[in-house]
């Protein structure tokens, strides 16, 4: 278990769950909103271990990771080509459990391959608990920091070998995509196709979230391309960060942090 602050595991009155594909970790919140993190704990999908400590405690939040998705203006949207839709913009294949989510602020709809053993496995531990994308968390909470900010910034995040990249100009959502990989080079090399599909001038803002803050040799290799640019998020634009959590830490969990103010 690792605390933030000088919490305990005694005060738990909510938990959010973040499932990755052999693993996930559970957070403990000292409220029942989730606005009060105590600390993380990961765990094997096959582990009954804390089972009893999260069932008694209040959901505040589920997420999971996938790569299969896509964004949509709503004015396009229709739920009976759901399956279409993530075929055509995503490497899916098959016959997929695809569900979706309206993002009311992006005014976009994220149409996402559905993570069926995530989905089990919250519903043993926490029944009823509704799961969302990580896509959709990460691009809300984003857009909340980025909402006064003048011009481009991209922002990386890491989740094991997942990799998310968001980009926006001002307040407009621009780009966001996932993929998976075990290269920093990969990562480096969609960046820089990304900058040029979108005409992004040299010098925008790289701002790395979630492990992405801690991986020297991910911030090593876009330094020799983006020398200078990469940054941490705006500590002005983040307000009331929790008690015993500090810029660096909210960045680090930047998901199960934002997630609850979510939901």
């Amino acid at each position: 278990m690792v605390y933030f602050g000088h919490h305990t595991e005694k005060n738990t009155q909510s938990v959010g769950l973040v499932f990755e594909p052999d693993s996930f970790i559970c957070y403990l919140f000292g409220s029942p909103n989730g606005d009060l993190p105590i600390g993380y704990m990961q765990f094997d999908t096959q582990s009954e271990q804390h089972a009893e400590l999260i069932r008694s405690a209040q959901p505040a939040f589920g997420v999971f990771f996938t790569t299969e998705y896509t964004l949509l203006p709503p004015s396009v949207f229709s739920e009976s080509e759901l399956q279409s839709y993530l075929r055509f913009t995503s490497p899916a294949t098959g016959d997929l459990a695809v569900a979706y989510e309206r993002l009311f602020r992006s005014e976009t709809v994220l149409v996402y391959r559905d993570d069926a053993h995530a989905q089990s496995y919250a519903g043993k531990l926490q029944p009823g608990l509704q799961l969302r994308h990580a896509a959709g968390v990460l691009i809300e909470a984003i857009q909340s920091i980025q909402s006064e900010i003048k011009g481009e910034r991209i922002y990386l995040h890491q989740a094991g070998d997942f990799y998310t990249t968001i980009i926006f100009k001002d307040a407009q959502l621009l780009l966001a995509t996932s993929s998976r990989t075990e290269f920093t080079d990969d990562v480096r090399y969609y960046l820089l196709y990304c900058r040029k599909m979108l005409k992004i001038k040299d010098g925008v803002q790289l701002c790395l979230l979630g492990q992405a803050t801690g991986n020297d040799a991910l911030r090593e290799s876009l330094e020799n391309v983006m020398p200078g640019t990469i940054s941490g998020l705006p500590e002005r634009k983040v307000a009331n960060l929790p008690d015993g959590v500090d810029l660096a830490t909210f960045s680090m969990h930047f998901v199960p942090l934002s997630a609850a103010q979510c939901v």
